[in-house]
């Protein structure tokens, strides 16, 4: 609605016209409600209390990946549907926009898509994480949750400066949806192209080393 609005008195928004921000905002939508859906609801958020209620121990007796287990074996199946109204208005803008879009493009743009939802999974299990350093600290991963979900929102050629840098390369959310919606409606940088599964490769190996590393904490700390 925000950009609702800001398009009815402007002609673009960073280089970005009316229809190519309504489709960043479907995926936007749908990016949003898959990972909180996918990790967060049954899964990182109640992580303080599986920690705290010893539901841990649980999971490491299992014979799957504590992390897998811990994040991702508890989907909430509902919150799926919650994406069809950001498909909804991906087709509409789409529609409006009236360009040729190519199956290639489309293929290129779903790729990037799926590394911007590991960057997200990937930065979330990294942050989630310092909660096995902190007692109740049920904050961690509602912060963690509002950096994937709500930092991702404006059209990456808004960020500029220090901003830019942050959210390109630190806290890199525009990959989630900004980069995948400019490879279907816009033109993309190579460059970027080839960032997104490195990126995506080398923050998940960075998320899988520093969880082990808190599993044996953990483990330590209650034997």
């Amino acid at each position: 609605m925000f950009f609702v609005v800001v398009l009815g008195n402007a002609h673009a928004i960073a280089g970005w016209s009316h229809y190519q921000v309504l489709f960043l905002s479907g995926l936007n939508i749908v990016a949003s409600e898959l990972i909180l859906s996918a990790i967060y609801i049954f899964g990182l958020w109640r992580l303080p209390a599986a920690i705290k209620d010893g539901d841990v121990d649980f999971a490491l007796l299992k014979p799957i990946s504590p992390l897998f287990n811990l994040s991702l074996s508890k989907p909430y199946i509902s919150g799926f549907l919650a994406t069809l109204p950001g498909f909804g208005l991906m087709i509409f803008a789409l529609i409006r926009l009236g360009q040729h879009i190519s199956i290639g493009r489309v293929a290129l743009g779903l790729g990037l898509f799926v590394c911007g939802l590991v960057i997200a999974y990937a930065m979330s299990i990294i942050l989630v994480g310092l909660c096995f350093y902190f007692v109740n600290a049920t904050a961690i991963p509602k912060i963690a949750g509002s950096i994937a979900v709500d930092f991702k929102s404006n059209p990456m050629d808004a960020y500029q400066g220090a901003t830019r840098i942050i959210l390109y390369y630190v806290l890199p959310v525009v990959f989630i949806s900004s980069v995948p919606a400019a490879a279907i409606t816009r033109r993309l940088d190579v460059a970027l192209i080839a960032l997104a599964p490195i990126l995506a490769c080398g923050l998940l190996g960075l998320a899988v080393t520093i969880w082990k590393h808190m599993i044996r904490r953990y483990s330590s700390a209650g034997s």
